[in-house]
């Protein structure tokens, strides 16, 4: 009898632990499938803020090219001068002031053409429009420093944007810096685009040295050099 209820007691144990074992593998495995299902939903919330993001994305109906800052649209205008190749250091004057300021360089722009249905360019660059801020001259060979109003230079300097398609239009490229997060200094500047300049501002305090040129009329011909103090 002893013997026969010691052989219960060990089946007994038995079903227990296995029963257990099987208990604690399914609790597992739910715990598993939770943690599974709960990186899946967020992975899906995050797709679904990218796909917002670009529905929400203003886009132009007319052709043109546009700066989009602060979730708006700003229509550029063509500058009625040529930019020069950029191994040209300093280039032609500009004395009308820029139709457009935006509040800070988070800026990217939209490219809207019908031509980009048969290409579009790999790199686009903004060029800096140094404004001319003194101008010295010879008075029987003594300097006089005079102070300039309205007066810019296209200057070789510029920072390269990359281009992407637009999903909703092959009329459509967006054109963004290509490092995340890297803002426009304040200052002014043109977007060239397959040959033409597009003019824009960014507003506040100007203290790139990029931004500032002085002229000197030299009898050989007129100097640009960055401001001293600007």
């Amino acid at each position: 009898m002893l013997g026969i209820s010691v052989l219960v007691l060990t089946i007994s144990i038995g079903l227990y632990t296995g029963v257990g074992g099987r208990f604690d593998l399914h609790r597992n495995s739910s715990s598993i499938s939770d943690v599974e299902r709960n990186l899946e939903a967020t992975r899906h919330e995050a797709k679904q803020e990218v796909r917002n993001q670009l529905q929400t994305r203003p886009l132009p109906t007319n052709f043109g090219v546009y700066a989009v800052s602060d979730g708006q649209l700003n229509s550029l205008q063509p500058l009625r001068v040529k930019v020069p190749d950029q191994r040209v250091l300093i280039g032609p004057m500009i004395t009308a002031p820029s139709q457009i300021t935006l509040k800070d360089g988070n800026v990217s722009f939209i490219v809207y053409r019908r031509d980009l249905m048969f290409g579009v360019p790999d790199k686009v660059s903004v060029r800096v429009l140094a404004r001319v801020a003194h101008s010295m001259t010879f008075n029987g060979g003594k300097p006089v420093t005079n102070n300039v109003e309205n007066a810019w230079v296209v200057r070789a300097k510029s920072y390269e944007l990359s281009v992407s398609p637009i999903e909703q239009s092959q009329e459509m490229v967006a054109v963004r810096p290509e490092s995340a997060g890297f803002v426009l200094p304040a200052g002014r500047y043109a977007i060239v685009f397959k040959g033409l300049a597009y003019d824009f501002s960014i507003g506040g305090e100007i203290t790139e040295p990029a931004q500032c040129i002085e002229r000197v009329e030299a009898a050989n011909g007129i100097v640009y050099s960055e401001c001293r103090n600007h």
